[in-house]
Order: C-alpha cells, then sequence, then structure tokens
C-alpha cells in the first residue's frame, strides 16, 4: 500500500487548520459531506474538490461565499481560522427596525421581504452580518434576477451571493465608521445586478407536451 501523502484534517477543529483549502476540507468532513456532495451542491467538477482538498488550486471568492454557507461557517472564519485579522469594516449589522426602515426606503416588494425573512431564519442566515449593503444588495439581486425569469430558489441563492460579494467590496473599500451605503447607491447597485441577470438568465419557455 502506498504511503498517504496528505495527513487527514482536525474535523473535530477545523478552524485550527493553517489554510482555507483544509479549513474547508474539514469543515464539509464535519458537517457530514462527501466530496461528490460538495461538488453537487456547489455545482462544481468532482476534480475541483479534489484540487482544493490537495491544495493545487483555490475556491474562487463566489464559491467560497456559497461554500461558507453550505459549511455553516463564516468567511472570516474560513479564510483565517482562530486568528482572523482586526479588521475595519465599514458598516455595523442593522437591527431589526433598522431592515425594516431599510426595506420601506428601497421600495421592497412582499415577495422580496419574505425571501429575505426566509434567509435570515435558515442555518446559514444566522452567520450573515445583515449590513446596508447587504439588505440592499439581496433585495437587488433577487428583484432582477426573479424579472430574469428565475425561479424563487435561483433567484434567492443568487441573492445571497450578490449580498455577499457586495458587503465584501464595502469592507475592502474601508468607508468610515458613520458612512454607510445610501439607497441611492443601493438603487444603483440593483440597476446594475438587474443588468447582469438580464444578460445570463432568459426565461425558458415550458416545454411543451
Amino acid at each position: 500500500m502506498a504511503p498517504k501523502t496528505r495527513p487527514d484534517p482536525n474535523v473535530a477543529d477545523p478552524l485550527s487548520e493553517p489554510t482555507v483549502n483544509r479549513r474547508l476540507w474539514a469543515a464539509y468532513l464535519q458537517r457530514g459531506f462527501t466530496r461528490a456532495d460538495v461538488a453537487k451542491r456547489l455545482e462544481v467538477s468532482y476534480q475541483s474538490v479534489d484540487s482544493w482538498d490537495t491544495e493545487k488550486t483555490t475556491p474562487s471568492l463566489d464559491v467560497l461565499v456559497r461554500a461558507s454557507q453550505l459549511v455553516q461557517y463564516s468567511m472570516d472564519e474560513l479564510c483565517f481560522g482562530h486568528h482572523p485579522p482586526k479588521l475595519r469594516r465599514a458598516e455595523g449589522e442593522l437591527s431589526r427596525d433598522a431592515i425594516k426602515l431599510l426595506l420601506v426606503e428601497l421600495g421592497a416588494s412582499s415577495a422580496e421581504i419574505e425571501a429575505l425573512g426566509e434567509h435570515e431564519q435558515s442555518p446559514a442566515g444566522r452567520f450573515q452580518r445583515f449590513t446596508r449593503t447587504y439588505v440592499g444588495a439581496f433585495v437587488g439581486a433577487y428583484r432582477a434576477a426573479v424579472k430574469a425569469g428565475c425561479t424563487h430558489k435561483q433567484a434567492l441563492d443568487g441573492a445571497k451571493a450578490e449580498a455577499a460579494k457586495a458587503r465584501a467590496s464595502v469592507d475592502a473599500v474601508g468607508r468610515g465608521i458613520g458612512a454607510p451605503v445610501t439607497t441611492q447607491e443601493l438603487r444603483e447597485m440593483g440597476e446594475r445586478i438587474r443588468k447582469t441577470h438580464s444578460t445570463t438568465h432568459r426565461k425558458v419557455p415550458p416545454r411543451k407536451r
């Protein structure tokens, strides 16, 4: 029998692993997923997951966002383990009352509000920071995806990924505390997302019986 070339990850404490690849590997094993399960749920090839586990490649940002939701660890935890850097975040987390006011500002429909509520109550939603940017991008992306003909699940999954990316971008820019994203900026973000979705998601006509 050939000797093992890589030690098994620490499933009991994924965040103790030294790299993002090994933390993700340990985390999905901890949740009881196989490599094939991860490939199917993240809509990537089995070979891609294998290359992450062997550290030949690293997941892209959008895939890592979805992976963090799958394994129920935050992006900070997956990226930095037990010792995240002290990041200066641009926006604080909104209270429930503040979220309601923002939804009114954005003119969110009942379907968009229900979709956000569904996300908030999901296991993945418990690990999210609901900032102005996150909520605004979620609503804009969900609205755009529905207009483009996506199903509720497709729109919900897309909205979660877009919201996480938008919030990460704002955090990276490092806006000063007390300078939140304006409602106009959120609407403009939603319009950009709508244009992107309208060119990538076409409504498929029902199949003739």
